[in-house]
């Protein structure tokens, strides 16, 4: 248990190499949240420091060095610079949204698209999205985490940059479904994360995640997933 400072030293006993992939993405409140994805990861890593650790590898989120409104960059960001600041060999990965899983390309698209043909996206558009697949980041993850550390961070998307407009017409092909999109308004999705944030903390970040990508997609170059690859 990462909140629990006491449990960490044998987990790390004897071990060189720590890959943390913890994180509390449907946490109930802020707080559980931080508690897991923040000071969750700076006791392991305190761990690992004390153990002897020489590589710590963290599982971290695109984006996490940018000042943007999800609550989960910040936390993210506090435990990058925790694992930099504690003299081990480190490597921080940061990928983008999954293809596939519940907050994902084919969890957020593909069922309205499969059992009704619709797509309803932030209007006009999201920006572009690095959307990885998760068995890609498995394996960057082992070979990232079998080398010597390099001291440095990744950013890892796939090799398509797609609106959410463009990734709902590729999901219904795969499905054989004509898609309607319906591009909602801003200052609708205004007024919904308004009524979420007293309401749903994970709902409101879900809304803050959205509106982060249709303001600024959520995207990076795919040369470095081609590099570790």
């Amino acid at each position: 248990d990462v909140c629990e400072p006491s449990s960490l030293s044998a987990a790390c006993a004897g071990a060189q190499t720590v890959i943390s992939l913890v994180g509390r993405h449907y946490a109930r409140t802020k707080e559980i949240l931080w508690s897991v994805d923040a000071e969750g990861n700076k006791n392991l890593i305190a761990a690992g420091k004390a153990a002897g650790v020489k590589h710590f590898v963290l599982m971290s989120l695109l984006w996490a060095d940018r000042d943007y409104a999800p609550v989960i960059l910040p936390a993210k960001r506090e435990a990058e610079t925790a694992l930099r600041e504690s003299g081990m060999g480190y490597s921080i990965l940061r990928p983008s949204t999954f293809m596939t899983g519940p907050n994902s390309l084919v969890g957020m698209l593909g069922p309205p698209i499969e059992r009704w043909g619709l797509a309803v996206i932030p209007a006009p558009d999201s920006g572009p999205i690095s959307f990885i697949s998760t068995q890609d980041l498995a394996e960057a993850i082992v070979r990232i985490g079998t080398q010597p550390a390099r001291n440095r961070a990744y950013e890892l998307g796939g090799s398509e940059g797609l609106t959410l407009r463009q990734a709902s017409l590729k999901v219904g092909k795969s499905l054989g479904r004509t898609v309607r999109v319906v591009a909602v308004p801003r200052v609708t999705l205004k007024v919904l994360g308004t009524l979420l944030k007293p309401l749903s903390f994970n709902a409101y970040e879900s809304y803050l995640f959205l509106e982060m990508m249709a303001e600024h997609g959520y995207h990076c170059a795919p040369d470095t997933l081609r590099e570790i690859l």
